[in-house]
């Protein structure tokens, strides 16, 4: 992503991932980015989905504060939690191995809270985090699937819905594209039934 607090650069999730399997309905995808198990879902509302369709791939620590009550309903998968590194740009000299990220969140958080920045609130903070908004950032973590859930995947349907990725990005999915987002007010889907697998799965 290219924008941020403050000054309108940086990068942020803004949203938390959830994963589930959700049935055919007329509904916009309402939260995060998502997996759909199951039944035929297509695009529905994620708040509306039964508990056991959803597997949250927010951080543990916003899971229960994100905006939407999708958010809020649906536990985390706490196998993992989410980490960042710059990939390319000046931030590769302040940030060159994975510090830990919170999704719902913004890369200025993630750095202040990692002790690489000052508070960027703070007097010339947007000045001296400036770098950060010309830098491309890789946020990721590992999910798991059990052998049921991807069973249900593969007979019904394994959709990824992501929601307020800021600004420019590409989601991988066990390493292949699967969404290429450029507008932060967008909800995104991709159909991963052929990404995902049994065990470790790479987002």
């Amino acid at each position: 992503g290219r924008r941020g607090p403050g000054n309108g650069r940086g990068s942020g999730l803004h949203t938390a991932p959830v994963f589930s399997g959700v049935p055919s309905g007329g509904h916009r995808a309402g939260v995060g980015a998502a997996i759909l198990v199951g039944r035929k879902w297509y695009a529905p509302a994620l708040d509306s989905l039964p508990r056991h369709d959803l597997i949250n791939l927010g951080s543990p620590s916003t899971s229960t504060t994100a905006s939407s009550s999708a958010a809020r309903s649906v536990a985390p998968d706490a196998d993992t939690t989410w980490s960042v590194v710059a990939a390319s740009g000046p931030g590769v000299a302040n940030c060159s191995s994975p510090i830990p990220a919170s999704v719902p969140g913004d890369i200025y958080t993630d750095l202040h809270r990692a002790n690489i920045t000052a508070d960027p609130l703070e007097a010339f903070g947007d000045w001296n985090t400036a770098w950060a908004g010309r830098t491309s950032w890789r946020y990721s973590r590992v999910f798991f699937l059990t052998p049921e859930q991807l069973a249900r995947i593969q007979d019904g349907s394994g959709l990824l819905v992501a929601e307020g990725i800021e600004t420019n990005a590409t989601v991988r999915l066990n390493g292949k594209p699967v969404i290429t987002a450029d507008n932060s007010w967008l909800t995104y889907t991709a159909d991963v039934r052929g990404v995902v697998r049994q065990g470790e799965n790479q987002l």
